[in-house]
């Protein structure tokens, strides 16, 4: 990690025990770019730089087409400190990754139809993918966006906005799978609010998120927290913190403190991952669950020093936040 205006020499990764040589990559890469890097074992890195980003704007995030249709572009995310307290009343300073996103396509339909990698999922009508979801579930290769839809279509039916026609879902993602960039939550997050845009509902931000949660915790089983989907959701560094919950149209949600890195300089962060050892977040937090009872204390002191990063960030002090990030 390092501020803007020192001097650059090359950031290098640290070397754990079994890596046979470090990465290294060129620390100028421009916001947002990304490559292979070399060195056995095979691994990869993004390098995002510049001022802390604002929202993404509507045509970097949301833009309606000519034809109606929607696209929505949601981006990886990455936890810096506090990970993983939000499931457990604490707290998470966490940004975005814009190298990789999420790309869903909504428009109107008679029926529902949701295309992705694998193979495609169609229904007559929207009453008819309804009925056969809540019989058979949401299948595999499309199970998210599908779930997705459902909390969505639950959520607006909750508050009678019940006109709404089918619907036609494409997706697609470049986030790596499994190495804890919050793919799946990208493409649950997108999924939302492209459908709620083509229905024309207006959802607040921690709405989204907290629909993009349900659907994969409460719908799918997969065992989830908060950050992802907030982080996602906002589009740009957030404190979540989950020690203060509130109520936001009929929903539950977090606090969400907005997190900037002050001008005129910005913050680089160099992110890597060795595809082999790409697993399921089940792996990780799963046993955590088990033994919930007995963490109140590390995870109260993870949100604590997730409080006292994002402080670091706001006031630039880079030292401070790569200390909290260790």
């Amino acid at each position: 990690m390092q501020r803007d205006g020192q001097p650059a020499g090359r950031p290098q990764l640290v070397r754990p025990p079994d890596v046979h040589a470090p990465v290294c990559l060129d620390s100028r890469i421009e916001a947002g770019g990304s490559r292979e890097a070399s060195g056995p074992p095979p691994y990869s890195a993004a390098v995002t730089r510049g001022p802390d980003p604002d929202p993404w704007s509507p045509e970097q995030r949301l833009v309606v087409r000519a034809d109606g249709s929607v696209v929505c572009r949601v981006p990886a995310r990455v936890g810096l400190v506090g990970n993983p307290s939000d499931g457990y009343g604490g707290a998470v300073l966490a940004t975005v990754v814009p190298a990789f996103a999420a790309e869903v396509t909504a428009s109107e339909s008679s029926g529902v139809t949701i295309e992705g990698p694998g193979a495609p999922a169609a229904w007559p009508s929207l009453d008819e993918w309804r009925t056969s979801v809540c019989a058979h579930g949401h299948g595999d290769e499309q199970r998210i966006a599908s779930a997705s839809l459902a909390v969505l279509d639950d959520h607006l039916t909750a508050r009678g906005r019940v006109d709404r026609t089918g619907v036609r879902i494409g997706w697609r993602t470049t986030v790596p799978r499994s190495v804890g960039l919050a793919g799946s939550s990208a493409i649950a997050v997108a999924t939302i609010d492209a459908a709620a845009a083509v229905w024309g509902a207006s959802l607040d931000r921690r709405v989204v998120a907290a629909l993009a949660l349900s659907a994969e915790r409460d719908v799918l089983g997969i065992a989830a927290g908060w950050q992802d989907r907030v982080v996602q959701a906002e589009g740009r560094t957030v404190l979540v913190d989950t020690a203060a919950m509130e109520d936001d149209d009929g929903v539950t949600v977090p606090r969400v403190v907005p997190v900037g890195w002050p001008e005129p300089h910005g913050v680089e962060l160099l992110l890597a991952w060795a595809a082999g050892a790409a697993t399921s977040s089940d792996d990780y937090h799963a046993p955590l669950r088990r033994f919930a009872d007995t963490l109140a204390a590390p995870m109260a002191e993870l949100g604590a020093l997730a409080r006292t990063a994002a402080d670091a960030w706001t006031a630039g002090d880079a030292a401070a936040v790569a200390t909290a990030m260790d």
